[in-house]
């Protein structure tokens, strides 16, 4: 059993750049990995702003602390704000618009060996 308090979410948190927008960069602290590689859970914040993902094997549910964010996929929107969860699925290819400055807690499963990897490299480099 553990407990991960708010401080060590925040003051454990790296840049996350994203391709599809090299001007915006967010922050994520990745704060488990399960021993089978397979489910990641973190914590995210981002300003005002954009960036596109394509989810490819795994889906990823996000649990918003603060903030609100429009989601577009297929000519579709949602829009999460604070209490809210929402679910991307494997496939989908969204557009993500950060409305309000967000605070996340995620979950992604199957995180595949790549991503793992992605999301260690990134803390190695905080």
């Amino acid at each position: 059993m553990k407990v991960i308090k708010n401080n060590l979410l925040v003051n454990k948190c790296v840049p996350h750049p994203y391709e599809t927008n090299p001007g915006y960069v967010a922050k994520i602290n990745t704060f488990y990995f399960s021993k089978d590689k397979k489910s990641i859970a973190g914590y995210w914040e981002a300003s005002e702003g954009w960036f596109d993902a394509i989810m490819e094997e795994q889906s990823e549910i996000n649990y918003v602390i603060e903030g609100e964010i429009d989601l577009v996929s297929n000519g579709r929107k949602i829009t999460a704000k604070k209490g809210d969860c929402f679910l991307v699925e494997s496939k989908e290819k969204v557009k993500w618009v950060v409305k309000k400055p967000i605070k996340t807690v995620f979950f992604i499963y199957p995180a595949g060996k790549e991503l793992t990897n992605f999301f260690k490299s990134l803390a190695k480099k905080g």
